[in-house]
């Protein structure tokens, strides 16, 4: 392993999803376990090493809390950790006045990721619905409204499509930075934080889960970068690849440019 004394960057690139159910009633979400490497040196340990779960807030509807019913949470965990450790994050007393009382761990986190004590999410990337006007996203910290348990509020929130390049890990249209040494064991284990279409919550234009299911040009779907925050370091660029299917649809399109060349040519 290369060593240096400087924070090093290690990129995490999300190699497919898996839909979550760990709640008493159900609930939308998709996970992105980030645990594949494109090149350099590994993290190690267990896998995945840093998660992505979005949740749709449409479940919220009718209830105390309906302004959120249009809007979609990122919870980003770099540990096991159950936040909080015993009991629902929201009171069983303020569940029922809110006729939520089927979801008893609304607000609490359920941490899937696997980072090492010293090593801090620096960046994360996403991709979003071509279809729709990626102007109109905005972003917030999960505390602005008093949501339970919001973990690590990001320093900076920018969007353009394909506007940010990661490597062979493809072009993204959303990043998201966070402080250092902010997201990660040794300070916030997770992050909470709130996606709305076209206004702030409350908007009446929804986001689906599948409007983050897209992606990247000639990568994936989300992408996280890492530092090491002390010796010994290493940098690594993880990430998945395309999968067998798009590198068949790639030959063919190439195949084709081949034919249109040619008869070009006579």
């Amino acid at each position: 392993m290369k060593t240096k004394k400087n924070g090093l960057a290690v990129f995490l690139l999300a190699g497919g999803l898996a839909v979550a159910a760990g709640h008493a009633a159900a609930i939308d979400s998709m996970d992105f376990g980030l645990d594949k490497r494109i090149a350099g040196d590994t993290l190690g340990g267990t896998l995945p090493w840093v998660n992505a779960r979005f949740i749709d807030l449409g479940f919220l509807a009718g209830s105390g809390f309906g302004a959120f019913q249009n809007t979609m949470e990122l919870q980003i965990t770099t540990t096991q950790a159950r936040e909080p450790e015993t009991g629902p994050a929201i009171p069983p007393a303020n569940l029922a006045s809110a006729g939520l009382s089927a979801y008893p761990d609304l607000g609490v986190v359920n941490g899937a990721g696997n980072l090492g004590a010293e090593q801090y999410v620096n960046q994360v990337y996403l991709n979003f619905n071509p279809a729709k006007d990626l102007g109109k996203l905005q972003l917030a910290w999960s505390d602005d409204f008093g949501f339970p348990v919001p973990g690590a509020n990001f320093g900076s929130f920018s969007a353009k499509q394909d506007g940010f390049a990661l490597g062979n890990a493809g072009k993204f249209d959303i990043l998201i930075s966070f402080n250092a040494n902010a997201l990660g064991p040794g300070a916030a284990p997770s992050s909470k934080l709130i996606f709305s279409y076209n206004g702030a919550p409350g908007s009446d234009e929804n986001l689906d889960l599948s409007d983050f299911n897209f992606g990247s040009v000639g990568g994936g779907y989300v992408a996280a970068s890492t530092v090491w925050g002390s010796s010994p370091g290493g940098i690594a660029v993880i990430g998945a690849v395309p999968e067998p299917g798009t590198y068949a649809m790639m030959g063919l399109g190439l195949l084709g440019l081949g034919f249109a060349v040619r008869r070009r040519q006579r």
